[in-house]
């Protein structure tokens, strides 16, 4: 068989359930011809002629390319393509699987000889739909692992039928609402629905229980805040008997105690056996090596009370142990006190852009936010936890989210029910933005 499509190919893809113009791609691609500007969007035209149009030349003739790289063996790569097209009603995607042939020089018994060798090279997966009535394009990670049917069509050409969610499970979503310009959302999550919005625009929706949204509470900052709970007592207990400290986010410093290297041990130790006094009304402790406080059990549990000498300082540090922690009682208190605040948070409007979106939320609640615990220290400055889910909000059946795109125009997405909700773009190659960003820039005019 010839680079060239056989004579079947064209009614081969006329039987295709494919987008119009999807179908008008394709047969324009494997045609090896010019493809009209107006099918695409101007970004995606530039993009498909820079970085998809050569690959596909060259796949399309089954031609190899040399690559030259100079070393000092001389070393010289051939490249060839190898295409796979996958369609589905909605979507096309071309993979491009590449072979490197290296042929180098290698010294033997007779001198310098040739060796060849090969070893697969990059791969590039790009996807192509139709929004605004205009084909776009993206480079993505990845092409679906399943497929309905597979067609031969040249040597170097295969075509896989596939379904639109597996198309859309490469982008990152399941759900398609991107061509309507009102849209009601009632979806039941289990547990998470991605829905393309517009553009690039996809909304995660996440039912919202108690439990789920727990997973956005930041346990770490809550943590952060029990530890420095437990830097006020120790700096009460030093206060109480006249020593004077200077206080570090995770530490009590008693600095500059001008004593020989023996001396500023035997103080290090009266430290930790006075904290370790102390420190047993508020729960079941042990001492570890002298001068290290583990509390065992009590309002502290799963943290340690490390007294050491830096210098000619004396630290008190505490550090936590992840695997007891959790089982802390303030933990738990500090974490049901959040849930209840966000309970109590009233529904607010929040403005803001993403990427080319200009997005308006009237009545939701933003699970960002600074929070501050009734547990504070008491010879400390007062500490607000800052509760930090990026795009994410609560919405309720009283929640109008409007979009507005230069290109897309205004849509508005209201919901059926109460949902946790994110906004984030499709799944890309990490290289994507870049390359396009090149493409804007070239055909920038000024």
């Amino acid at each position: 068989m010839g680079s060239n499509p056989n004579p079947s190919f064209s009614s081969i893809v006329n039987n295709l359930e494919l987008h119009p113009k999807l179908k008008a791609l394709l047969l324009y691609s494997l045609h090896n011809r010019r493809i009209p500007r107006g099918l695409f969007d101007n970004v995606s035209y530039g993009y498909y002629v820079t970085y998809v149009r050569p690959k596909l030349s060259l796949a399309l003739r089954n031609k190899t390319v040399k690559l030259s790289v100079r070393t000092y063996l001389d070393k010289t790569l051939y490249q060839h393509y190898h295409l796979e097209i996958y369609v589905s009603p909605s979507y096309l995607l071309y993979r491009f699987k590449s072979n490197i042939t290296v042929k180098r020089w290698r010294w033997g018994e007779t001198g310098y000889t040739e060796h060849w060798g090969s070893r697969p090279g990059p791969r590039y997966d790009y996807i192509f739909g139709v929004d605004n009535d205009r084909v776009f394009v993206n480079r993505v990670r990845g092409a679906p692992s399943t497929y309905v049917k597979k067609i031969p069509l040249t040597d170097n050409v295969e075509l896989y039928t596939v379904s639109d969610d597996d198309m859309r499970a490469v982008m990152g979503y399941n759900m398609d609402l991107g061509d309507k310009e009102n849209v009601v959302i009632d979806v039941e999550p289990n547990p998470v629905v991605n829905i393309r919005l517009q553009g690039d625009l996809v909304l995660s929706v996440e039912r919202l229980t108690e439990s789920t949204i727990t997973g956005y509470i930041n346990y770490d900052s809550i943590v952060d805040h029990v530890q420095l709970l437990i830097i006020d007592v120790i700096n009460r207990i030093l206060l109480e008997h006249g020593i004077s400290t200077t206080i570090a986010r995770d530490a009590v410093i008693l600095e500059n105690i001008r004593a020989g290297w023996r001396k500023r041990i035997a103080y290090r130790d009266k430290i930790a056996n006075l904290l370790a006094r102390e420190l047993k009304e508020l729960g079941e402790i042990e001492v570890i090596y002298g001068s290290d406080i583990l509390v065992k059990d009590g309002m502290f549990k799963g943290f340690m009370v490390r007294v050491d000498t830096v210098g000619y300082n004396i630290t008190v540090t505490v550090e936590r142990r992840s695997w007891e922690v959790g089982q802390n009682p303030i933990v738990s208190e500090l974490a049901k006190e959040m849930l209840e605040a966000i309970e109590k948070m009233p529904l607010t409007s929040v403005e803001f852009n993403i990427g080319n979106h200009y997005v308006k939320i009237s009545n939701a609640k933003p699970l960002s936010f600074g929070y501050k615990p009734r547990r504070q220290p008491l010879t400390l400055n007062e500490n607000i936890i800052n509760i930090v889910n990026p795009l994410t909000f609560i919405v309720t059946p009283s929640t109008v989210i409007e979009l507005i795109h230069k290109e897309h125009g205004i849509k508005t997405v209201k919901f059926n029910n109460n949902y946790i909700v994110q906004f984030r773009h499709v799944n890309v190659h990490s290289d994507f933005t870049s390359e396009r960003n090149k493409i804007i820039l070239r055909n920038l005019r000024l």
